[in-house]
């Protein structure tokens, strides 16, 4: 026989192999990264479950947040930035830290690998539109929303998707927004910066041991600078100045009050639900008008003080030096009101969840 003929024949056998070969090396690579992923899909939104011996599921309902950041499975809701101000989920923590997670998995999601099962929907409304979340309540039906943001007043269209849901709960409200009686506000609460606030109450100084009368912390814009610069002619000691990350805490549970303008476009503000929780007594400069509507719309109003202008804020403050009792009690109330509306608010929620 031919040697040559020989030699191709081997030749052609040999490829024939390497390409078997590379064929099934391709396809046993695909059904491993195929896996691979579907298992960090399932590990990305059930990581917070709470799974027994058993690998069964304990608790009750399922609380899905949805991403900001969606296109990121490694995403992480509850990770606060301590680098950057804005960022994600910023009030997450905080929304978490409000309920009572007694009998709810926390499930981060995208909208591209929702749980079968959706009891409680959270998420930002800046970043998923109406037809979206629609879709999902629709498929889904879960029996409350946690809905964020819409700062602006001009998401009134999205009343009617809150038709068919029986209970929710929303950040910001607006005299121009349909009144539903299932409909509530959801306070703002803290931003993740001051997610150290001080647990325990008992740690929480008296407000007559503190170093300063009164506090501010952030950007000296718009009329903040007016307001803060007439404050400092007028009370002294004060804290003015911007903080970082973890710092706040520390200021407020130094502070008798914390100055509370207005916020980038409304009176609502994470700086008083910070100032409340570590004992600092807030004074928010707004039109009682304002404060009034918003805050009688909560479950339960927060005991904080408002006024008009910088003179009056000067004046209430000058009271309750000379008045330290009141300011006793005032600091009690304050302190107190936070343990009390989520009493309120759980109860709410606990009530839908069951029926």
């Amino acid at each position: 026989m031919d040697s040559n003929y020989l030699k191709k024949k081997y030749i052609s056998i040999i490829t024939l192999i390497v390409i078997f070969l590379l064929i099934t090396l391709i396809s046993v690579l695909n059904l491993y990264y195929s896996k691979l992923n579907k298992n960090n899909k399932n590990k990305y939104y059930e990581s917070f479950l709470n799974i027994n011996e058993n690998k069964k599921i304990t608790k009750k309902f399922n609380l899905v947040y949805l991403k900001t950041n969606y296109k990121d499975y490694d995403y992480d809701i509850f990770k606060c930035n301590n680098e950057k101000i804005w960022h994600g989920d910023v009030e997450s923590i905080y929304i978490i830290d409000l309920l009572d997670t007694t009998n709810i998995n926390i499930i981060q999601s995208t909208i591209y690998n929702l749980p079968s099962k959706i009891d409680i929907l959270v998420y930002n409304s800046n970043v998923y539109k109406k037809d979206v979340i629609n879709t999902i309540i629709d498929n889904k039906k879960p029996k409350i929303l946690i809905y964020n943001a819409d700062e602006f007043g001009n998401r009134e269209h999205d009343y009617e998707m809150f038709k068919k849901v029986p209970l929710v709960y929303r950040q910001h409200i607006f005299k121009h927004y349909p009144k539903l009686r299932h409909v509530k506000t959801f306070p703002l609460g803290y931003h993740c910066w001051d997610s150290n606030y001080i647990k325990n109450i008992k740690d929480i100084k008296p407000v007559l041991q503190r170093k300063y009368i009164w506090c501010f912390m952030g950007s000296p814009k718009g009329k903040r600078k007016k307001y803060v610069d007439y404050l400092e002619n007028y009370l002294q000691p004060y804290f003015n100045n911007i903080t970082k990350y973890g710092e706040n805490t520390k200021i407020f549970n130094n502070s008798m009050f914390a100055i509370c303008p207005p916020g980038n476009y409304s009176i609502e503000c994470f700086r008083q639900y910070a100032a409340s929780l570590n004992g600092s007594i807030p004074i928010l400069i707004c039109p009682k008008h304002e404060f009034d509507f918003f805050y009688n719309t909560f479950d339960l109003k927060p005991p904080w003080i408002s006024v008009s202008t910088p003179a009056e804020c000067v004046n209430i403050i000058k009271f309750y030096l000379d008045n330290p009792n009141k300011m006793i009690q005032l600091q009690k109330d304050v302190i107190d009101w936070f343990p009390e509306i989520k009493i309120r608010i759980n109860r709410q929620i606990n009530k839908i969840l069951n029926e």
